[in-house]
């Protein structure tokens, strides 16, 4: 996935006073030495010619695992412009309260910084929060010019998607259909496909989250010819933007499990089991002030459990409850999904061990939650064991 920055940016100094290069440095919280870039490409025709410098307000510590980020980064520029679309709710404040009494959708300017590296990275800082400081043009782009760098920039996150997705040449596919049924590491293979193409689809919905011809662009980028006009269409220049409708989500506490139910009715018993535990635990968690309501302090690790609780209900669904409605699907595919339950339970038990060195929550809700995951992991193993039988 992309590398994002804002919330990590000190401040920074980009400069495209030379066609064709883009130069600069950007300081990140937690690093003593500034990014040094030098990448080819411009910007995008707002910024185009200049230089300028940004600040950020309130930045948070740089994660531990984007300290390997390199300090000379060397690639090609994406879109970097201050005219970045970007839908947000402007909030309306009752002078006697302070209470916000009214929100409302509106599209403000963003500023966009991209690049690809020569390590294969995407990154990225996307943000309304950062003050900038502009400094004269040195020269200024055409409309035709700016046309030709997004296309440009274009093909280059086409390039990049289909790394993410792992995806192959036609000539490199394979053609032959086997008749045989899949084994569970051959339908592994699969799932982590699928699990490529999905992370894919959220890049391109990243890039163009509130672009006017969004579904365009990301089918292009996805490769959905169907949905897509082709490169030529797609960045013909356009100055009207007509921003989408907010809906506004009326659903009550009590109405949000229904409005994610499951179109059938009949279940896998294990799936119900670990459905009604997570919905257990949460609620407790929540009664019992264990769940912050903002991420201020991190997230703790009986948030930890829960989520963990959460993920292997879907797991457990995608796996199991194709078999109550009479479905009858490879028994290698079954095992492969359940043995990606597995590890969210390793992850739940870890932190349930974590809570009890805390010391802050209730140990009998502690054990009680960890003395579920094993069961649940037993019947697990035998359903694994049940299946790989009907492999033999």
């Amino acid at each position: 996935m992309a590398i994002h920055l804002e919330d990590f940016l000190d401040r920074a100094i980009l400069r495209n006073t030379e066609r064709d290069r883009v130069t600069g440095e950007i300081w990140l919280i937690g690093r003593e030495a500034p990014i040094q870039l030098d990448l080819k490409g411009n910007f995008l025709r707002d910024l185009a010619g200049c230089e300028f410098a940004l600040e950020s307000p309130d930045p948070m510590e740089v994660p531990t695992e984007w300290n390997e980020l390199k300090f000379l980064q060397q690639g090609v520029v994406g879109d970097i412009t201050a005219s970045r679309r970007v839908q947000v709710l402007s909030e309306e404040l009752d002078e006697e309260t302070g209470l916000i009494t009214e929100q409302s959708p509106i599209i403000a300017n963003g500023l966009l910084i991209e690049w690809f590296n020569r390590e294969g990275e995407r990154v990225v800082v996307d943000s309304l929060a950062l003050d900038l400081e502009f400094k004269e043009q040195t020269w200024q782009m055409t409309k035709e010019e700016e046309v030709r760098q997004k296309e440009a920039n274009h093909r280059l996150m086409k390039d990049y998607i289909d790394r993410v997705a792992g995806r192959v040449e036609p000539a490199e596919a394979e053609t032959d259909h086997d008749p045989r049924p899949l084994d569970e590491f051959e339908w592994e293979e699969r799932l982590k496909e699928s699990d490529r193409i999905t992370d894919a689809y959220l890049e391109a919905l990243d890039k163009y989250r509130d672009d006017s011809d969004q579904e365009e662009k990301v089918a292009d980028l996805m490769g959905w010819d169907h949905l897509s006009d082709g490169d030529d269409l797609l960045f013909e220049e356009d100055d009207e933007f007509d921003a989408l409708e907010f809906e506004g989500d009326d659903l009550e506490e009590e109405d949000a499990e229904d409005a994610f139910e499951e179109p059938w009715e009949d279940k896998h018993p294990l799936y119900e089991r670990v459905r009604a535990f997570s919905l257990r635990i949460h609620r407790e968690a929540q009664e019992f002030g264990f769940i912050r309501n903002d991420d201020s302090e991190g997230v703790n690790p009986v948030q930890d459990v829960v989520f963990a609780a959460m993920e292997l209900g879907a797991k457990l669904a995608g796996a199991l409850n194709g078999l109550s409605r009479d479905i009858d699907p490879e028994p290698g595919l079954v095992v492969a999904w359940l043995k990606r339950g597995l590890p969210i339970i390793d992850r739940a038990l870890a932190a349930c061990e974590e809570a009890l060195e805390v010391g802050e929550f209730s140990t009998e809700w502690i054990e009680g939650a960890r003395k579920e995951f094993f069961e649940v992991r037993d019947s697990m193993l035998d359903l694994i064991q049940e299946f790989r039988k009907g492999m033999a």
